[in-house]
């Protein structure tokens, strides 16, 4: 048999990247609530008089300035940064780990804190994956331990920006390495466990989503979680093909890349103007049904337009990720099925909160194709009780299933294989260009 050990030199070193990696991203997330607080009150009172209209025009405008620019200076920050990530992992891209940490902590901060539809969780895994890069340098780490860094640095992203340590560790495994080993699991969860507690002691140790009602398991509740599942896997789907579509046509458009940048900011800002809960990522959406819930044809529209936002938003290239607003697009979507539910008597009202997390969960499957950090991560983002565990697989499995039958690919994937094409073609233009 094999000998095997740890070493606790590389136990320090994940335990110190760790730690840098929490306060990093609890800096980033600090920032980013602070400007969108602030992007948020000047759209607020915007709506009083002219001067105030173009005080919030002339914001926006900076902050789509500020982004096109870092964007220019490191295009390796664009996007989620997934994508590049798992690149980076398997040999297929390189980036440079200070630029792209500098670049992307402002240049997304500014993007995700002007109230675009675009999430924190995609920079925060490719920010700490940064983290891991300079660090395994720094240190000299052999090639096996770098892995370990970066991957674990970036999982620790993850789970500092949702306060989600299982779903950190998890997204390694399905995400990144698609495998297990024994150092991976022990290095790569020192580094998320430290990040995690880190940035909790800095945020504060709370659940992302307080939940204020109690509901029994109805007797119903197969049929309706496989509905459920159904739904949510197809809106999966549709979600993968209007990103993935999108960023086509934006590659397509023959405009300097600093227009396609600053276009999410001026449209997203008109839309806002006249409909505030469209404001960010969507998580001001997912409580709706704890409060005084929307109708099923609003609930409709907001599904639409927040898929709208995001691709103005994600495709053009800026800095941003889709986590988040495929979570709030998700408890849209469950939040309209269970309240049809409703209203047609099958469920009581306590029930579409729960089905709006359930939704969550098979949206993210759906899309991502990491079911288990699905699941993990709505279970500890909202601290929801064992007896939910098995509805929220039910409608996780049966969402990743229905993408699976229709062949719709990952998104990380699809996205990795679209920078990969476009970074050959570029090349093949440089070597065709006579000397």
């Amino acid at each position: 048999m094999k000998n095997t050990y740890t070493s606790i030199k590389t136990l320090l070193l994940c335990a110190l990247t760790g730690l840098i990696t929490g306060c990093v991203i609890a800096g980033f997330n600090l920032l980013i609530n602070h400007l969108a607080n602030f992007s948020y009150s000047l759209l607020s009172l915007s709506h009083q008089n002219l001067t105030n209209l173009i005080i919030y025009s002339l914001f926006i405008l900076g902050l789509g300035f500020f982004t096109a620019y870092s964007l220019k200076k490191e295009p390796a920050i664009g996007g989620s940064g997934v994508p590049r990530v798992n690149g980076l992992l398997h040999n297929r891209l390189n980036q440079n780990g200070l630029t792209v940490l500098f670049y992307k902590f402002f240049g997304g901060m500014t993007a995700i804190g002007s109230g675009l539809t675009l999430g924190r969780g995609g920079p925060s895994i490719q920010i700490g994956s940064t983290i891991g890069q300079i660090m395994s340098k720094s240190f000299r780490s052999d090639s096996s331990i770098s892995r370990y860094l970066i991957a674990g640095a970036a999982g620790g992203g993850m789970a500092a920006t949702f306060n989600a340590p299982l779903s950190g560790l998890s997204f390694i495994l399905e995400g990144l390495f698609y495998k297990t080993s024994r150092p991976l699991f022990v290095y790569a969860g020192i580094i998320v466990l430290f990040a995690n507690q880190t940035a909790n002691s800095i945020l504060g140790n709370q659940p992302s989503i307080i939940l204020l009602r109690q509901a029994q398991l109805p007797n119903n509740l197969l049929i309706t979680c496989l509905g459920l599942g159904l739904i949510t896997g197809l809106s999966g789907v549709l979600f993968n093909l209007v990103v993935i579509n999108g960023k086509k046509l934006y590659q397509g458009l023959s405009i300097p890349q600093w227009l396609k940048s600053i276009l999410p900011f001026i449209l997203t800002a008109m839309i806002l103007y006249f409909d505030r809960n469209l404001f960010g990522s969507g998580a001001n959406l997912i409580s709706f049904p704890i409060g005084e819930n929307p109708n099923p044809p609003y609930l409709t529209y907001l599904y639409s337009m927040k898929i709208l936002l995001l691709a103005f938003a994600f495709c053009s290239g800026i800095p941003g990720g889709i986590f988040f607003p495929l979570l709030s697009i998700g408890a849209i979507l469950g939040n309209l099925y269970g309240s049809l539910l409703y209203n047609l008597g099958l469920i009581p009202s306590e029930l579409i909160i729960y089905l709006a997390l359930f939704a969550m969960s098979g949206h993210f499957s759906a899309i991502v194709r990491a079911p288990l950090s699905g699941i993990f991560l709505i279970l500890e983002m909202t601290g929801v009780s064992l007896p939910w565990l098995f509805p929220i697989t039910l409608v996780t499995y049966s969402s990743y299933l229905v993408a699976e039958l229709l062949a719709s690919p990952p998104i990380c994937e699809s996205l990795l294989d679209l920078i990969l094409v476009n970074l050959s073609q570029i090349n093949h233009s440089k070597k065709s260009v006579p000397l």
